[in-house]
């Protein structure tokens, strides 16, 4: 990857002298302003987990970095309650990155600044759950704990060795959540860094008056720092100056909502068969890499788009490289037994 490197302040080096130049670490700011929660809570809404793949893919380039998570309002609500909400929907996306079940639980029981969960969280946790299965609820998300609901609930506690009474009670929302949590690729890895920081209606993405619905300031952004998290978040914002000294530092700034793309990519030889274990990098602002399967298939689920170079290695073969170009868009649920058409074909030189 190249990084084109601007100093803000002109550097100046002698003539004939060998002179050493530090760079400031970077940052990455990753902006999720999609349907994320519902109206005055905190619960990470089924369709917010494409995003929430992204960064984990992201952040899996950058192993190691620091992260920063900050919550965002519009300014419908008075001042002082935006900022305790966006408190709390920064913890609780740190909290989802973290499979800190404990953080989650507390909202069923109520919290000062947001809505109490209940039976429509359950509801949005029992159509996502079992992965890759039908769906233990296939109803609508109502809030009403009828007979589908409770079905649901019985079906739920079944597998998982409950109390089967069809009532969503301390031991089944805590196995709920935890299933939901563990949705795969929505994980961050164990003792990764992780602070949270509320700027309530503060910094706004899309500049409005008061008492303006817009949906683009009901963000949450992420940021990943290479090194330490500089300079520290304070513990209120109140229109914190560090904000813009984060945006400052960042070298690539990611629409998740808008600019996830993807890229299937099969692997021949020569004579047409498809290579297994290929190893691919697609080479562009962010560099991502994995392996072809017994099909010679691969795909890149979440890319930002661009343009990337692609690069394909097998032993005791010259490299192959090809240039593709990404465009927005989410691929479909699963990766198809054949790769979507047309995908990026490299066939390697004999």
């Amino acid at each position: 990857m190249t990084v084109e490197y601007k100093p803000k302040q002109p550097v100046s080096v002698p003539i004939g002298k060998q002179s050493t130049v530090e760079l400031p670490p970077r940052a990455f700011r990753l902006r999720l302003a999609c349907m994320l929660f519902d109206v005055d809570k905190v619960f990470l809404l089924p369709g917010a987990m494409h995003d929430i793949r992204v960064l984990k893919t992201i952040y899996d380039q950058h192993p190691g970095v620091k992260v920063l998570v900050t919550g965002h309002c519009d300014t419908q609500a008075p001042k002082d309650y935006n900022q305790y909400l966006s408190d709390e929907r920064a913890e609780s996306i740190a909290a989802f990155l973290q499979d800190d079940v404990d953080v989650w639980l507390k909202h069923y029981q109520g919290t000062p600044h947001s809505k109490t969960w209940g039976t429509k969280e359950d509801q949005y946790m029992l159509k996502t759950l079992p992965e890759g299965q039908p769906p233990y609820y296939a109803g609508e998300v109502d809030g009403v704990a009828g007979p589908g609901t409770q079905a649901a609930i019985k079906r739920f506690q079944q597998e998982h060795g409950l109390k089967e009474d069809g009532f969503a009670g301390p031991d089944t929302r805590r196995a709920l959540v935890k299933d939901y949590m563990a949705l795969d690729g929505t994980t961050l890895p164990a003792g990764t860094e992780i602070q949270k920081h509320g700027c309530g209606e503060y910094h706004l993405a899309v500049p409005t008056a008061d008492e303006v619905d817009e949906q683009k300031n009901r963000r949450v952004e992420v940021f990943f720092f290479e090194k330490e998290i500089t300079p520290p978040p304070r513990a209120q914002c109140n229109d914190c100056p560090e904000y813009d000294q984060w945006v400052e530092a960042t070298h690539e700034t990611i629409n998740l909502c808008e600019d996830a793309g993807w890229l299937d990519v099969l692997v021949m030889d020569a004579g047409g068969t498809p290579v297994k274990n290929a190893k691919v990098f697609a080479e562009g602002t962010l560099t991502f890499v994995d392996f072809t399967n017994d099909q010679g298939q691969l795909r890149f689920p979440a890319l930002p788009p661009g343009p990337y170079d692609c690069r394909v290695v097998v032993d005791g073969v010259d490299p192959c490289k090809f240039p593709v170009t990404v465009t927005a868009g989410s691929p479909p649920a699963a990766p198809p037994s054949v790769p979507s058409d047309p995908p990026a074909t490299a066939p390697l030189p004999t």
